[in-house]
């Protein structure tokens, strides 16, 4: 039987990150092409003016964000997230690998959280 280490299930860096006209496109070593749409990945910043520190509670909906807001820049940090500049000015949110593959908006994937805004 084999231990499952951390590093086990770590997800590996993006070979390429474009920004395009329609969202983020993100290359991963798996060869999946990841999706996400400006909005919607503006919407789901974890940062602490996004999401309350101590509650976890989403400050920031995608209905608060600006229809034709987009990423002007991105830059890795470290071995485990991106960091988007949004034109909005927004820029800290830290978006780690393993969360941008859960939030995936592509086709293969089956998303009815795009384009909502949780109910509270």
């Amino acid at each position: 039987m084999t231990t499952k280490t951390p590093d086990d299930t770590r997800q590996l860096p993006p070979e390429n990150v474009r920004l395009e006209e329609d969202g983020v496109h993100i290359e991963w070593p798996d060869e999946h092409e990841g999706f996400h749409p400006y909005r919607y990945l503006r919407s789901e910043c974890p940062c602490a003016h996004c999401v309350e520190e101590m509650t976890g509670r989403r400050m920031v909906f995608l209905n608060d964000i600006e229809p034709d807001v987009f990423a002007l820049d991105w830059i890795q940090i470290g071995n485990y997230a991106i960091s988007f500049l949004f034109s909005d000015a927004h820029d800290t949110g830290i978006y780690t690998f393993q969360r941008l593959k859960e939030m995936c908006q592509c086709d293969i994937h089956d998303k009815n959280s795009a384009g909502t805004e949780p109910s509270n």
